[in-house]
């Protein structure tokens, strides 16, 4: 009984380890980065620069995976936020311009001008807020450490109420870390999408 059971256990795990490979295997279309998640994989779309709720709706659309659509790119940390920012580079991003890469962290709380075009003090509040920015996935506060500066976020006074969050000038060492950018109508982002293969965290 001892000898059957030995070869069965191993091709238990044999099955078991084959399973976790194709777990943690990428579509087609997206890749792993190194320093990044292990468990995501990642694709820059070759789409140019739009706003945050287009680069949103094409990551969805353009990339679906058995485990579910791809999202805007959520980095945890400031050493996956610069391996991915190595990652687009390497894919070609242009380097002259503002235009980045989305992130998918946002304040949904607007703050907008009063109608006489000032901003109000508690508005003002909101949006330097940073507690307000969180992940659009797993519902978590942004980091402290992913913001370029202390002015960041809500540096803006004026009618750009800055909601969404993108990665500007990559590769400029000036830039290094996430700005508040309004989600429409100003700055256009390129769509960095994510899918995460691996299991829920715990």
């Amino acid at each position: 009984m001892t000898r059957g059971l030995k070869p069965l256990l191993l091709e238990v795990l044999f099955f078991c380890l084959i399973s976790i490979a194709f777990q943690f295997d990428c579509p087609a279309t997206m890749e792993k980065v190194e320093g990044a998640a292990e468990d995501s994989c990642y694709s820059l779309l070759d789409l140019g620069g739009m706003e945050y709720p287009m680069a949103s709706l094409y990551c969805q659309v353009s990339i679906t995976t058995e485990v579910g659509a791809a999202q805007i790119v959520i980095p945890k940390n400031v050493g996956e936020l610069q391996a991915l920012v190595k990652f687009v580079l390497s894919k070609g991003i242009p380097t002259a311009g503002q235009s980045g890469f989305w992130v998918n962290y946002r304040r949904d709380e607007p703050a907008p001008l009063e109608d006489d075009g000032s901003l109000s003090a508690n508005n003002s509040m909101i949006r330097k807020d940073r507690s307000q920015f969180v992940d659009r996935i797993e519902l978590k506060v942004m980091p402290d450490e992913l913001w370029r500066a202390e002015s960041q976020p809500g540096d803006q006074t004026d009618d750009r109420d800055e909601q969404c969050v993108a990665q500007s000038y990559p590769g400029n060492p000036f830039h290094q870390g996430l700005d508040d950018f309004a989600c429409s109508g100003y700055e256009l982002h390129n769509a960095l999408c994510e899918v995460k293969l691996g299991p829920p965290p715990a």
